[in-house]
Parts: structure tokens; sequence; C-alpha cells
């Protein structure tokens, strides 16, 4: 992978990960492998990239709780590592 740094709206910029052709592929290929896998699993609670499935499809089931909780993670993908 290679990094650039794009300016931002606000000031400062923002550090950007590009990968390469082959790699790009790879992961396309393991990401459509592991689409099957968790299309066998049907746990009824995985909302991302899943088909009929949206934030508000997520939000439904929490409507009228008392207490709910968002969180973002301030550059998480910075800080992970193999």
């Amino acid at each position: 992978m290679r990094t650039i740094d794009i300016p931002k709206k606000s000031g400062g910029t923002r550090l950007i990960y590009i990968q390469d052709p082959v790699s790009k592929h790879q992961y396309r290929l393991l990401g459509a492998e592991l689409q099957k896998h968790v299309a066998q699993l049907d746990l009824g609670v995985i909302h991302g990239f899943q088909p009929g499935r949206s934030p508000v499809t997520n939000a439904m089931v929490h409507v009228g709780k008392a207490y709910t909780l968002s969180m973002d993670f301030t550059d998480f993908f910075d800080h992970c590592t193999r």
C-alpha cells in the first residue's frame, strides 16, 4: 500500500491508504468468499453490507429503548496492526 495526504475542508490533511491493484483484487475475492459464509450463518444481527438491510433497519430494533449509544473511533485504522 502507499499513502497520500489529501486536504480537508476544515484544514489539515487526511491520510489515505491506497492498495495496489493485485492486493485490491485479492481483498475483493476474500470479501466475496466471506460474504458467502456470513449468508449461511443467518444470525439476524448482521446489518453491514447485507442485501435488504440498512442503517434504518438496524435502528428500528432500538426504537423505544431508554438509551442508545453511538461511537466513532478516531484514527481506528491507523492503530491496527497485522
